[in-house]
């Protein structure tokens, strides 16, 4: 049995809204659509989404929890990851629920991110909806082995996600991240900083 008894608790924004957190930070008016659950959690998100002037176009899902990644650490490393979510498709209600507020969106949208780490939030239907309409910038992080509902965008993936796709759009440019050596784009390597 291992007994551990937090000192200190941090909070802070991850996943996509830290993605958003950052744009917003740079000068951009930033907005998300997400799903959050209705519980502590979603309040916290909210909160983080207001301190960082984010419009949260968030919609609630009482079947599912928001997910809260839980990271225990000592002496600087990470002894413990704990992740609380649902891994599934969100219901048929809250996708027509999203892809109405896209709809509403994309015209006064100058760059979309997507950030999808392949839960069940990102539906392949809407991000093809989106890279099918929408003529601006498309800048993809995405963990989802069939990747060919993105076409004409920057994808970021990892080698080993790199190796893993199945299926994807020739018309996407792939920015491979490979660790300590930087990234490959064009089919050229970037070192990464000293």
């Amino acid at each position: 049995t291992v007994v551990v008894t937090p000192v200190d608790t941090e909070r802070f924004l991850g996943g996509a809204g830290i993605v958003a957190a950052h744009a917003s930070g740079l000068g951009a008016q930033s907005r998300i659509l997400s799903v959050v659950g209705n519980d502590e959690a979603a309040k916290h998100v909210r909160g983080f989404l207001g301190k960082y002037q984010v419009h949260g176009l968030l919609q609630t899902d009482v079947g599912r929890p928001t997910t809260l990644k839980q990271r225990y650490r000592a002496g600087g490393q990470t002894l413990l990851r704990v992740s609380h979510l649902q891994q599934g498709n969100i219901s048929s209600e809250i996708q027509d629920q999203i892809m109405e507020q896209i709809r509403e969106s994309l015209d006064d949208t100058d760059v979309i991110i997507f950030s999808d780490y392949d839960k069940g939030l990102i539906p392949w239907s809407a991000a093809n909806y989106v890279c099918q309409n929408y003529k601006g910038k498309i800048f993809v992080d995405s963990k989802k082995t069939d990747l060919s509902c993105y076409q004409n965008a920057y994808i970021k993936i990892n080698e080993f996600e790199n190796q893993q796709a199945l299926a994807y759009s020739e018309s996407c440019s792939f920015i491979v991240t490979l660790g300590m050596n930087g990234a490959k784009w064009n089919g050229k390597i970037y070192p990464a900083p000293k």
